[in-house]
């Protein structure tokens, strides 16, 4: 990993860290709202829970959505677990066919060089500006994190 990517990391970290209860205007509600800013399509959600293996639920896991293939449409969006493992993510689409493949993406950082993250290939739903907000349920999705003696040999 790179110093770039670590600092990245760790950034994001410190501004989703603390959040968890705090949505944006555009994510409240259940229509898809236009943000104005970038001329969204529409939006949809993914939602679920997040465990270790031991089925414990993972508090403050970062999520996040991102298209599949490269180039053409593009769509994100971004998330945290909450104490419960639960969390909600919705995603903004900008020019998105329906249907669209896209990665969910979960992780855990520790510190820079411990870094645990896993993936699943979905369909997300979508609908357009002022339509009701289309929901995909995510069966729980499990990580393998490291034991406490495992996060100190790496991380001190």
């Amino acid at each position: 990993m790179t110093r770039v990517t670590a600092s990245l990391l760790i950034a994001f970290a410190l501004a989703v860290g603390g959040c968890e209860s705090v949505e944006p205007e555009f994510a409240k509600g259940n229509t898809c709202q236009q943000t104005y800013e970038l001329g969204n399509s529409g939006c949809g959600e993914v939602h679920g829970r997040i465990l270790d293996a031991s089925g414990t639920p993972i508090r403050a896991a970062y999520l996040s959505v991102m298209q599949a293939a490269p180039g053409g449409s593009s769509f994100g969006g971004a998330g945290q677990s909450d104490s419960l493992g639960s969390y909600r993510v919705r995603v903004i689409y900008f020019s998105v066919p329906d249907g669209t493949l896209a990665w969910v993406r979960f992780s855990v950082l520790y510190c820079p060089e411990l870094f645990i993250k896993d993936s699943v290939l979905v369909a997300l739903p979508k609908a357009n500006v002022g339509q009701s907000v289309p929901a995909l349920e995510m069966p729980d999705a499990t990580l393998s994190l490291p034991t406490s003696a495992q996060r100190q040999a790496v991380c001190g």
